[in-house]
């Protein structure tokens, strides 16, 4: 079972051998997972190899997490502070799922009830 659900942006660092990551994903090590989103975003990257992924360690989204993240973005909204769609279908699966977020997207900083790693 996953305590830690990978950003993408923590993916690109993770990917890119950056020192900081690669301590944070050390101390975590076994107790993380990411979602299809995240894999989603990444291949958009030109060369982007998705075989570097554990394909057991990624996780689809449920409908528990899309209704997370649609509470997220309505909250967002109504605060007048909106992140992209791909990040309140981030943070909904860390919520609905009770995960720790590792990120360096300042962006999650405004979902209040996230519970998130920043580095």
């Amino acid at each position: 079972m996953a305590d830690y659900l990978l950003d993408t942006s923590f993916l690109i660092d993770l990917l890119n051998s950056k020192d900081e990551a690669l301590e944070i994903h050390e101390e975590i090590s076994g107790s993380q997972a990411t979602s299809t989103v995240c894999v989603y975003e990444l291949s958009k990257f030109d060369g982007f190899d998705r075989s570097k992924l554990e394909v057991n360690r990624v996780f689809g989204l449920s409908p528990d997490d899309a209704a997370e993240a649609g509470e997220v973005y309505r909250r967002l909204k109504e605060r007048g502070e909106p992140v992209g769609e791909t990040d309140c279908l981030i943070s909904g699966a860390a919520l609905s799922r009770d995960l720790t977020l590792v990120t360096r997207d300042e962006d999650f900083r405004k979902i209040e009830a996230l519970d998130a790693i920043f580095y």
